[in-house]
C-alpha cells in the first residue's frame, strides 16, 4: 500500500513548478508506475487540478477519489495541511521545498538557482490571484497566466501583477525560514523595476536591511533603490548607511553585493533627501571606488559608477573623495565611469574648491582640447556635455575653459545642422548653462 502522506507531499511539491509541473514524464512514472497512486486517466485529471497551484476543497475531494493507493482520508487531510485554506500555505512551503537540497525524493537535481527563482515568482502570482476579491481583475490575471502564447518566464513578470504581489510577498520577509525570506526578497527586487510597483511597506524593507542573511539585506536595499521611491524611502537612509559598514555577513560575496545595493539606494534617495547621516557613508563609498577588495565575479566598473553617483549625491561634504574620483578620469578607463566621476566631482566642487578645483579644471581643459581636435562621435558628445556640466558647477574658477566651451557650443550647432537638427537640445543647453555659470551671469 502506498503511503498516502508521501503521495500528498509529492503532489504538492511537484505542482510547485506551475506550468513546469506534473506534466514531466518523471512525474508520471513515479506516481503512476512506481507508486501506483493513479491510473493514466486519474493522473491526467490530477495534472489539471493541480497545475494552477491552488487546490479548492472540491478539488481535494476529487483528488481523493482519483487516488488508488488506499487511505483516501489520509491523502486529503495531508493535502489540506500542506495547502492550507485555498492555498494560503502554498507559497512559503513550496519555496522551502525548492531550496531544500536534502529532500532528494522531491527535488529535481537539475534545478538551477535561476529556475527556482522564476518558479517562486510564478507561484507568488498564482497564489495571489486566488485571494483577489475583484472578479474582473481576477479573470484578467488568470487570462494572462493561462496564455500559453506567452513565455513561461515572461508571463511571471507582466506589469499588472506587481500591485497584487507586493503586499503578499512583503509578509514573507519575516518568515522564520531564511530560504523563504531570500526568495520573497528576490522577487520583490525584480518587481521593483516595474513602473507600476508601489512601495507600500517601507518599514518592512528597512527591517530586512538588518536580516542575518546577507542576500535578504541586499535585495531589500535594491527595492529601496528603485526609481521614484525616493520620497517614501527617505527614512531608510540610516539603515542603508549601516549596511555599508557591516563586514561580517554570512555568505561570501553577498556582503559586497549588499554594500553596492546600499550605495545605489543612497545615490537615488539622497537626490531629494540631504539627511546629515549621509556624511557617515562617505568613507565607505570611497572604499567602493577601490579595486582591491572586489570579488572576481563582480563588475568593478559598475561598482565604481554607483559609488561615484552616491558621493555626488552627498555633495560638497564628500570633498575627501575628490582624489579618488580624479583618479577615475584617466582616458583608458570606461567612458561611463569617467562620466560618473566627472558628475560627482562637479557636484562636490560646487562653486569651486580651491586647489582641488584648479587641478580638476586643468585636467578637464586638457581633455577638452583632445576631444575638439577629432570628429565628435556619440561618445565624444556625451563626454563634452559632461565636462561642460562639471566646469559649470565649479563656476568662475573654470574661466580659462570658456574659449574651448564656446568652440564646443559652435561645434554642437554645426553638428546639429549636419544632422538635420536631430542632435538633442540637451547637449547645447549643457554647454550654454555652463558658460553662464562660469561667467557668473
Amino acid at each position: 500500500m502506498t503511503d498516502a502522506k508521501t503521495i500528498a507531499g509529492e503532489i504538492v511539491n511537484r505542482s510547485v513548478e506551475g506550468p513546469w509541473g506534473l506534466q514531466d514524464m518523471a512525474d508520471y512514472n513515479y506516481l503512476v508506475t512506481e507508486k501506483k497512486a493513479f491510473t493514466d486517466e486519474g493522473f491526467d485529471e490530477a495534472v489539471r487540478i493541480t497545475k494552477d497551484c491552488v487546490i479548492t476543497d472540491t478539488e481535494l475531494q476529487r483528488l481523493g477519489s482519483l487516488y488508488k493507493g488506499g487511505d483516501t482520508k489520509a491523502l486529503v487531510d495531508k493535502l489540506k495541511e500542506l495547502i492550507g485554506d485555498n492555498g494560503a500555505n502554498a507559497l512559503p512551503n513550496r519555496i522551502r521545498w525548492l531550496n531544500n537540497w536534502s529532500e532528494t525524493s522531491f527535488l529535481r537535481t537539475d534545478y538551477s538557482a535561476k529556475a527556482r527563482y522564476f518558479m517562486t515568482s510564478e507561484l507568488a502570482f498564482l497564489n495571489i490571484v486566488n485571494f483577489i476579491k475583484d472578479e474582473a481583475k481576477k479573470k484578467y490575471l488568470w487570462a494572462i497566466i493561462s496564455d500559453e502564447k506567452v513565455g513561461k518566464f515572461k508571463r511571471s513578470f507582466n506589469p499588472p501583477h506587481s500591485d497584487y504581489a507586493e503586499p503578499y510577498l512583503v509578509g514573507l520577509l519575516e518568515d522564520k525560514d531564511y530560504r523563504v525570506r531570500v526568495d520573497a526578497a528576490a522577487v520583490l527586487s525584480y518587481l521593483s523595476k516595474d513602473p507600476t510597483f508601489k512601495l507600500s511597506a517601507v518599514d518592512k524593507y528597512i527591517s530586512a536591511l538588518n536580516d542575518s542573511y546577507a542576500p535578504v539585506s541586499c535585495y531589500a536595499a535594491q527595492v529601496l533603490a528603485s526609481r521614484d521611491m525616493t520620497d517614501k524611502a527617505a527614512k531608510a537612509l540610516p539603515g542603508l548607511v549601516n549596511l555599508l559598514k557591516i563586514n561580517n555577513m554570512s555568505v561570501r560575496g553577498w556582503e559586497y553585493k549588499a554594500r553596492v545595493a546600499a550605495a545605489e539606494a543612497i545615490a537615488n534617495i539622497g537626490k531629494k533627501n540631504k539627511d546629515p547621516i549621509l556624511v557617515d557613508a562617505i568613507p565607505y563609498l570611497i572604499d567602493l571606488l577601490n579595486f582591491s577588495f572586489i570579488f572576481p565575479y563582480d563588475n568593478p566598473t559598475e561598482t565604481q559608477i554607483i559609488a561615484a553617483k552616491a558621493l555626488g549625491t552627498i555633495g560638497p561634504k564628500a570633498w575627501k573623495a575628490i582624489p579618488k574620483l580624479s583618479a577615475c578620469l584617466c582616458e583608458d578607463l570606461d567612458l561611463y565611469l569617467r562620466l560618473a566621476a566627472m558628475d560627482g566631482l562637479g557636484k562636490i566642487m560646487k562653486n569651486g574648491k580651491g586647489e582641488y578645483a584648479t587641478r580638476i579644471v586643468s585636467r578637464l581643459k586638457d581633455r577638452l582640447e583632445i576631444l575638439l581636435k577629432n570628429d565628435i562621435n556619440y561618445d565624444a558628445r556625451a563626454e563634452l556635455s559632461q565636462i561642460a556640466k562639471t566646469l559649470g558647477n565649479i563656476g568662475p574658477e573654470a574661466k580659462e575653459c570658456v574659449p574651448m566651451l564656446i568652440e564646443t557650443l559652435n561645434r554642437f550647432r554645426t553638428l546639429s545642422g549636419e544632422m538635420g537638427n536631430d542632435l538633442p537640445d540637451i547637449y547645447l543647453w549643457d554647454v550654454d548653462i555652463a558658460l553662464h555659470n562660469i561667467r557668473g551671469e
